[in-house]
């Protein structure tokens, strides 16, 4: 289909033939394409139909399929069952929460709510014994009938004080404010609270974006190699922007932090050269890695341009526009350019899982140079070594077994940091599942699990005299300990027992004390954390060891010292594998510290006092002549804590109702007792209170 046209160039005629093409009208391009979508769309919509009378027929199959016919009256019926099924699981809630409408638990938080502004719930409220009311088959079948229930979803106020005004506020059953006060974390008490917890967790997944699926294989494992701990778990971040500017800025930061930041500077000279070359092995991988083939630009500069020590400097300023950019204005700052290096030298230590390894190094240096350095390090003080322990004199009257620490032996750690072979780093172990080897632990009775009473049997001591109690003491040992029991060091009043015995800090008043401040303080509306003494001495009362000690190993029943835990911690860069307890226990000293200089006021202050047990005895007047009288196994008994004549002083000592009832308050979280009274006492007896004579 080829036209003519004519091309006017000057006043002359010329005519220049040009070819056309064609596509609309008949017989053209258009209609021979509009056929073929026409067809195209026939075959697609068939296939549509196809597809979906084969999936319709996959659905409606019972053998292969869920058997489901999408009809209006089948449809109806899911959205009806789903309804249904949220009524019954209401209906289930509302019937285990009436299962324990006497539960002594719910009963004090709402009967009992000390909020001025009580409830509806409270009308008609008859205080009662909550005992009364537990076995409901056998006791005081009266009380029962009379006592008011706790209703399903019952409504719960806190009054609390503002501007000098109070305010009552309808508050949520486990709100973290009042948890502990209603213990509200106890479903099988609180029925209604799962109910919310779970439904708002089912709502908050709903509207979750799914969890994102398993990494594939090349997400889990990297070609970067690590050597410095400050950048463990790694993740292969590495030269990963490819902006000039930043890759050679990420190269001089990258160098900068090994050097600064390793302790590597302990290296002595012929150490040193291996470790440049165990530094120049592994950022060639990582460089040559990242670039590949991708950035052409950058592989030409590194291999033309002479880069050194020397000239590195005055290059970084020539490519940041001469010094006038931000990236050069930030280096002579000493600000970090490359924001992963500045984040991680930020927050330059991390507490992690064990699980927490990184990414899984696909290759790997084959220097020894890290390997070489900590198995003959030199044990010199530099300038990063302080005080107290650059102090010879210090060390050897404050360090346990400081009579070791002489010549800068204090900074030996060649027994304890070692390499992580899977990532090559230096750390404190090689197995993240060893637990006996390393341990900042003051023994391993924890492992061992002596009970006390096969110590005894063992040393056919006999009698539990005088003499056979300063048998046992005087043969006990570490290895013997149960995990909270440790040494006291003075003399005992008759001086029959030698000066160095054994404890447990659970049978200390102290422990006692502090469980029975944590009780008094769970029933005060929103104290979030009532047991913090007794978290404390707990933690402090374990055998974990202190900074002036030595790691220890365990094997084949020895136990062996290695280097302190001080020099482990601090001589390089490294990770350890900690105990969590460990640090819980130097988190509760930081806490300790941190709320004396605040207030001015120790935290176990009102904990580290002598037992009162005067008012333990009988809370009410804090008698010490009060005599209860009760039956136990049909004997009559009458215990008076201290009787008095003329001559003789008798005493009952171990029977105190007030620590019975803070305890049965702190392990099942209700009272015993209201006025410590015989009947009470009765009852706790006859609903299974043991008493045991040790005269």
């Amino acid at each position: 289909i080829v036209g003519a046209a004519l091309n006017i160039l000057n006043s002359n005629v010329n005519p220049v033939s040009q070819e056309w093409f064609v596509f609309e009208g008949d017989d053209r391009f258009d209609k021979q394409i509009t056929l073929l979508e026409t067809q195209a769309n026939k075959k697609l919509s068939d296939f549509e139909s196809e597809i979906t009378t084969l999936l319709l027929r996959k659905i409606e199959d019972t053998a292969t399929g869920i058997g489901f016919k999408p009809t209006v009256r089948n449809i109806i019926a899911v959205i009806m069952a789903s309804a249904e099924g949220f009524i019954r699981l209401m209906d289930e809630v509302h019937t285990n929460a009436w299962a324990v409408k006497y539960d002594p638990i719910r009963s004090r938080a709402i009967l009992e709510n000390p909020s001025s502004a009580q409830s509806s719930e409270t009308v008609d409220l008859v205080v009662r014994d909550p005992l009364s009311l537990m076995n409901e088959n056998q006791m005081d079948s009266t009380a029962v009938n009379s006592q008011i229930p706790v209703y399903p979803w019952p409504q719960f106020f806190v009054e609390t004080n503002e501007n000098g005004e109070p305010k009552f506020q309808l508050k949520y059953i486990a709100d973290p404010t009042v948890v502990d006060l209603t213990q509200g974390y106890l479903f099988d008490k609180w029925p209604e609270v799962e109910f919310v917890e779970e439904y708002m967790k089912g709502i908050t997944q709903k509207f979750q974006n799914p969890n994102a699926p398993p990494p594939l294989d090349n997400e889990r494992d990297t070609n970067v190699i690590n050597i410095n701990a400050i950048e463990y778990p790694s993740i292969g971040l590495a030269y990963s922007n490819k902006e000039e500017v930043k890759f050679f800025y990420e190269i001089w930061e990258r160098q900068f932090i090994t050097s600064h930041y390793s302790g590597l500077i302990r290296a002595n000279l012929n150490q040193v050269d291996e470790l440049i070359k165990l530094n120049i092995e592994t950022e060639v991988n990582n460089i040559t890695t990242k670039i590949g083939v991708s950035s052409p630009y950058l592989s030409l500069k590194l291999k033309n341009f002479n880069l050194n020590a020397t000239n590195y400097p005055e290059f970084l300023r020539t490519i940041s526009n001469s010094g006038t950019g931000r990236a050069y204005q930030d280096y002579i700052r000493d600000f970090f350019v490359t924001p992963y290096l500045r984040g991680i030298t930020e927050n330059s230590f991390a507490i992690l899982s064990t699980l927490d390894l990184g990414k899984i190094p696909q290759v790997s240096t084959k220097s020894e140079a890290l390997r070489s350095l900590i198995l003959n390090d030199s044990n010199t003080p530099l300038i990063v070594d302080t005080l107290p322990y650059t102090n010879p004199t210090w060390c050897l009257n404050n360090l346990n077994q400081g009579n070791t620490a002489f010549s800068n032996q204090v900074y030996n750690t060649n027994k304890s940091l070692t390499i992580f072979e899977p990532r090559k780093i230096i750390a404190n172990f090689t197995d993240v599942y060893n637990y006996t080897f390393n341990r900042p632990v003051t023994n391993f009775s924890y492992l061992i699990n002596q009970n006390p009473y096969t110590t005894v049997q063992s040393s056919n001591i006999g009698t539990f005299g005088p003499t056979g109690v300063g048998y046992f003491y005087t043969y006990r040992t570490p290895n013997d300990f149960i995990a909270t029991e440790g040494y006291v060091d003075g003399d005992t009043p008759t001086r029959a027992i030698g000066v160095r015995t054994t404890t447990s800090m659970l049978n200390t008043p102290y422990f006692i004390n502090a469980i029975q401040n944590g009780v008094y303080n769970s029933r005060i509306s929103g104290n979030t954390y009532p047991y913090v003494q007794a978290a404390y001495l707990f933690l402090n009362s374990l055998p974990l060891a202190t900074l002036r000690e030595k790691y220890k190993s365990y094997e084949n029943n020895v136990t062996t010292d290695l280097d302190y835990i001080s020099s482990a911690l601090k001589k390089f860069g490294a990770i350890h594998k900690l105990p969590y307890a460990w640090i819980l226990k130097y988190g509760s000293i930081w806490h300790r510290y941190k709320k004396y200089k605040e207030s001015n006021v120790d935290i176990l202050q009102s904990a580290w006092k002598n037992f009162n047990y005067e008012e333990n005895f009988y809370p009410p007047t804090s008698s010490i002549t009060e005599t209860y009288t009760f039956k136990y196994s049909n004997v009559d008994k009458n215990i008076t804590l201290q009787t008095e004549t003329t001559t003789d002083v008798n005493m009952q000592v171990g029977f105190y109702p007030k620590l019975i009832n803070d305890f049965n308050v702190f392990y099942n979280g209700y009272d015993l007792y209201q006025n410590y009274t015989d009947k009470e006492i009765q009852q706790s007896v006859n609903a299974g209170m043991k008493l045991y004579n040790f005269s």
